[in-house]
């Protein structure tokens, strides 16, 4: 319904405002569903505080993407770690996942760290107490059922303890399940396996779009701990060798060898 009165514009002049409009909208979602550009995004931590490094875009002309420590935001003063350029950083960790990543014995001189005594320790007793736990409410559970027997607590009160025991019994199951893991993890023989497993699945590495290495790299590393423009430490996630590799099982850390 047209009203009487002089319009602003015309309707030619505001049909063609409409379609500009709309172009804006549709590039806007566009660039909102097209892969980051940050393919470290996630992992970077720095190596002065430990805090997560944060990404930020700058689109104009002669300034860059950039990686800053989480210590900086919104207005921190920081903890005097530097900005990093993000195709410096990028370039760095493909580097370095090729360098390390794609050769077994490379593999094998990082997993070397895992291999020592006070790694192993902590878990062969966690192990220890996992096995003793259930072996206390085992012997606990023949002891509720020689005093059904006899009569001396009615079935409502044998079939409660029964199941608090059940439960117990299968949440250090799970404990000891995971404690087996961790030391299988850090033994020699698995590392010699693990180590042939990731340099089969990085091999690849240089040739997968932008998309597929940032969820490899999300798979197996955990953390990339950065300090003045270098990896100075990481964290891994290290599958076992007669586990799907996109399966995590458990992580480690150290630093990368000189």
């Amino acid at each position: 319904m047209k009203i009487d009165i002089q319009p602003l514009v015309s309707e030619d002049e505001f049909a063609r405002a409409q379609e500009i409009r709309a172009n804006r909208k549709n590039e806007w979602i566009s660039s909102r569903a097209q892969e980051s550009r940050f393919e470290s995004t996630g992992i970077i931590y720095c190596g002065r505080c430990g805090k997560r490094m944060y990404s930020r875009r700058d689109t104009r002309p002669g300034k860059h993407d950039e990686y800053l420590c989480k210590s900086r935001f919104p207005s921190g003063v920081g903890c005097g770690s530097p900005r990093i350029w993000r195709d410096r950083l990028d370039f760095m960790v493909r580097s370095f996942v090729s360098e390390y990543f794609t050769k077994r014995a490379a593999v094998m001189s990082l997993l070397a760290s895992l291999n020592s005594t006070p790694r192993l320790r902590p878990v062969m007793a966690k192990i220890e107490k996992g096995n003793a736990e259930i072996a206390r409410l085992e012997t606990e559970k023949k002891r509720l059922l020689s005093l059904s027997v006899r009569g001396l607590f009615d079935d409502s009160q044998i079939e409660a303890e029964s199941r608090r025991i059940d439960s117990e019994i299968q949440r250090w199951t799970v404990f000891l399940r995971q404690a087996e893991r961790q030391r299988e993890t850090l033994s020699v023989s698995n590392a010699k396996s693990v180590a042939g497993l990731l340099a089969s699945v990085f091999a690849e590495f240089e040739f997968l779009s932008l998309k597929d290495r940032k969820k490899l790299l999300r798979q197996f590393i955990a953390r990339v701990y950065v300090c003045d423009g270098a990896i100075v430490k990481l964290a891994l996630r290290v599958p076992s060798s007669n586990t799907n590799l996109g399966i995590r099982t458990g992580k480690d850390s150290w630093p990368p060898p000189a």
